[in-house]
C-alpha cells in the first residue's frame, strides 16, 4: 500500500484494509476521503488505529459526527416531503441513498448523502417543483432553470435543477432515472409496481430491492464509476441486506439490458468493498484489468470529473463526429447568452485536453468501461 497510489489506498481503507505504516500521504488522503464522503466510514473502521496521525483520525471522528446531524436533518425534510406530496396527491419514490442509508448500512452517519433524489414520473416533477418552491425551498444564484423554464428543463434533462430548502437540503427532482446516451438500457416503466413503503412511514416508498440494484448500477456505469469507493459497498450492504433470487435478476437484467452494468459493479464490490456478502455467480466474464483499475475513477480527485466527462464524451468510438458536434450545439439552450455558451465550450475544450494528455491510465479504464458496457 506505501507505493500504490493515493486512489488505490483510499479505496483499499474504506474496504477495511489496514493502513501501511509506510504511508505518508495522510493529508492528501484525508481531502480526498472529505471530497467522497468516507471520512465517517474510515472513522469507523480506522478511528482507533495509532498507525494514523491523531489529526487524520481526530477530522474523520469530526466528520462522523457532522454526518449524524446531517442525516437526521436529512431524513426529516424527507419525512417532510412525503407528508406534503401525499397531501397533494403526488406519487414519487425516493432513490439510492435515502433507502440505502437506513435501511442497508449499519448507521446512516456512515452513508452521507449530498441530496436527496425523488423519482417523479411525467409531469409530477413539475408538480413537486411547484411544490416545493411555494414552500420556500429556492436556488443558488443561476442555477435556476433560466429561459428554458421548469418544463422546456425537464424535456431535455432527467432532472430538475435541485432546489434547496430553507434548512439547507438539496434535493434532486427526477422525471427519469437516467439520461439516454447509448450507454443506458430504455428506462423502466413499473418501478411503482414494485416499490416498498417504509416500515414506519407509509407516505415514504422506495424502488423494490432489484430495482435498488438496477438504478445503482446503471448509475455506476453511467457515470464511470466517479461516485466514491461508497458506491460499491452500497452494492455489499444492499447484497447482504436482501436475499435475491439471482437466476431471476440475471434474466430480467438481460431482457432490459443492465446486465453487463449490474456484473461489473457486483464483480467490483467484491473486489474493493472489503465485506463478505453472498455474492452470486456472474453470468459474464469481467476483464480482470476493469476491475482492478476500478480505484482509479472511484477516488479520483473532484476537480477532474468534469475533464474526464468532457473527454470521455468526444473519445466515445460509438456517436460520430456528427452525433457529438449535435450533442455540443444543443448545450446552448442551457446558457443565457452566447457569451455564456462559449465559455461553457471552452472549458470543454480544455477539459479533454487536460485529461487526455494527463491522466492517460484513467482515460484507458474510461475507455475499457465504456466499451464493455456497449459490446
Amino acid at each position: 500500500m506505501a507505493d500504490a497510489p493515493l486512489e488505490y489506498v483510499l479505496v483499499e481503507l474504506a474496504g477495511g484494509k489496514r493502513p501501511d505504516a509506510a504511508f505518508g500521504e495522510w493529508d492528501a488522503l484525508d481531502l480526498r476521503a472529505a471530497e467522497h464522503r468516507v471520512q465517517p466510514l474510515l472513522h469507523r473502521l480506522h478511528g482507533q488505529d495509532e498507525a494514523i496521525p491523531v489529526q487524520v483520525r481526530d477530522n474523520w471522528a469530526q466528520a462522523y459526527r457532522a454526518s449524524a446531524v446531517e442525516a437526521l436533518l436529512q431524513r426529516r425534510e424527507l419525512l417532510g416531503i412525503a407528508g406534503l406530496f401525499a397531501q397533494h396527491d403526488v406519487p414519487f419514490l425516493a432513490l439510492k441513498g435515502s433507502w440505502l442509508a437506513w435501511h442497508a448500512w449499519p448507521e446512516p452517519a456512515l452513508r452521507p448523502l449530498r441530496d436527496l433524489d425523488l423519482f417523479l414520473p411525467g409531469t409530477s416533477a413539475l408538480d413537486a417543483y411547484a411544490l416545493l418552491l411555494a414552500e420556500g425551498w429556492r436556488h443558488d444564484a443561476d442555477d435556476g432553470p433560466g429561459p428554458l423554464g421548469a418544463k422546456g428543463w425537464l424535456a431535455r434533462f432527467k432532472a430538475l435543477p435541485p432546489p434547496t430548502s430553507p434548512g439547507g437540503v438539496v434535493v434532486d427532482l427526477h422525471a427519469r432515472l437516467w439520461d439516454d446516451d447509448g450507454r443506458t438500457p430504455p428506462q423502466p416503466a413499473d418501478l411503482f409496481v414494485h416499490a416498498a413503503c417504509d416500515p414506519d412511514h407509509p407516505a415514504l416508498r422506495y424502488p423494490g430491492p432489484v430495482d435498488q440494484l438496477m438504478h445503482l448500477a446503471v448509475h455506476a456505469g453511467f457515470h464511470r464509476f466517479d461516485g466514491g469507493p461508497l458506491m460499491l459497498v452500497d452494492f455489499a450492504h444492499l447484497v447482504s441486506r436482501h436475499r435475491f433470487d439471482w437466476q431471476t435478476v440475471w434474466a430480467r437484467a438481460g431482457t432490459e439490458g443492465w446486465l453487463a452494468h449490474l456484473a461489473l459493479c457486483l464483480a467490483g464490490a467484491r473486489r474493493w468493498a472489503g465485506i463478505d456478502a453472498p455474492w452470486p455467480d456472474l453470468p459474464v466474464e469481467i476483464p480482470g484489468d476493469l476491475v482492478e483499475h476500478l480505484p482509479l475513477l472511484l477516488a479520483k480527485p473532484l476537480e477532474a470529473r468534469e475533464d474526464d466527462i468532457a473527454s470521455a464524451k468526444a473519445a466515445r468510438s460509438s456517436l460520430t463526429l456528427g452525433a457529438k458536434i449535435r450533442r455540443a450545439l444543443a448545450r446552448r439552450e442551457r446558457h443565457e447568452s452566447l457569451g455564456d455558451y462559449l465559455g461553457w465550450a471552452g472549458r470543454q475544450a480544455a477539459g479533454v485536453l487536460r485529461s487526455t494528455f494527463g491522466a492517460s491510465d484513467r482515460m484507458a479504464a474510461i475507455a475499457a468501461i465504456d466499451d464493455f458496457l456497449e459490446s
